[in-house]
């Protein structure tokens, strides 16, 4: 079988060891299954021209797996496969979203049968896998969540960095340190309990800690910093937000071979603080404060 067009989903059963799924656009077929990590494939689902866009397992149910599938005629419109089988039956679902291509797809971790589409115009929720409601408005590329924080989901909006979503009635709110001008945030993960981990178009990872007052934090087995970039409008200036300090201390700004290319004082009262960083080159710099370990790494570019 010729796998070279499934390069759009992937999806593997946490339940069932060897199981995998895949989902593309390849001749007459839209789904294939492996229960053998890999080793053999068998097709599912054939539903050509349609291309499958994401597949994803419900972790309230795990043998309950969607998949969405987008149609590029009559003006492009996303629709939506379910099985019961983990897999190794598929039927198609009433479900359409016109107009509409689906980026990513997630289970709710604490209400059942629900689940969200992320897509360019924003993210949309249905509880019936029939009818969808608009959450969220901002482009979406991807979504995460993860059993360390249930009921939280985070984000990627491109170019408008991160969101997270605290519950199932809480609004949805930016988290400023992965947000850069000109950077976009392809995609988030969580790792453990403490990390979240922001991959960008071009420009590296990133990460903060979820917890910053947990166990680990600003030591020197797992040092956090005190000061946060939350933004880098990339030509002359960067935006700190700093984490109560007892002293004046020491802004150092490193570039990527470790070299100090800027130093200044921060009060202690300072909360949030504009810092002019003139004569940069386009690159990846680290902020940091004297007398506490970590640094946070930010992105300037050139005008």
């Amino acid at each position: 079988m010729d796998l070279g067009e499934y390069d759009c989903a992937l999806s593997l059963c946490d339940d069932i060891p060897g199981i995998v799924l895949m989902g593309g656009k390849s001749y007459n077929t839209s789904i294939v299954r492996s229960t053998d990590y890999c080793s053999s494939w068998t097709t599912v689902l054939n539903d050509f021209p349609v291309e499958i866009t994401d597949i994803e397992q419900d972790p309230l149910n795990p043998s309950h797996m969607i998949a969405s599938g987008y149609s590029s005629g009559s003006g492009g419109s996303s629709e939506f496969y379910q099985s019961n089988d983990h897999g190794e039956t598929w039927t198609a679902s009433s479900a359409i979203l016109n107009g509409i291509r689906v980026n990513d797809m997630m289970f709710s971790d604490c209400v059942p049968n629900r689940y969200y589409c992320a897509t360019d115009g924003g993210i949309y929720q249905t509880d019936d896998g029939v009818s969808f409601t608009k959450v969220f408005n901002l482009e979406t590329l991807y979504l995460e969540s993860g059993p360390t924080h249930p009921g939280q989901i985070f984000a990627a909006c491109g170019e408008n960095g991160v969101y997270r979503c605290t519950g199932p009635a809480a609004a949805w709110e930016p988290l400023p340190a992965f947000y850069h001008e000109g950077i976009s945030v392809e995609t988030v993960e969580l790792v453990g309990d403490q990390w979240l981990y922001a991959g960008t178009d071009g420009f590296g990872v990133y990460r903060i800690s979820l917890d910053p007052l947990g166990t680990g934090d600003n030591t020197p087995g797992s040092p956090e910093p005190m000061v946060t970039v939350l933004s880098s409008p990339g030509y002359s200036s960067i935006t700190l937000h700093v984490l109560p300090l007892t002293l004046n201390s020491t802004l150092t700004v490193l570039d990527i071979s470790g070299r100090v290319v800027y130093t200044g004082t921060l009060p202690a009262s300072a909360v949030t603080q504009q810092v002019v960083l003139n004569d940069l080159s386009s690159g990846i710099y680290f902020a940091g404060i004297s007398s506490y370990p970590g640094f946070c790494r930010f992105v300037m570019l050139e005008r």
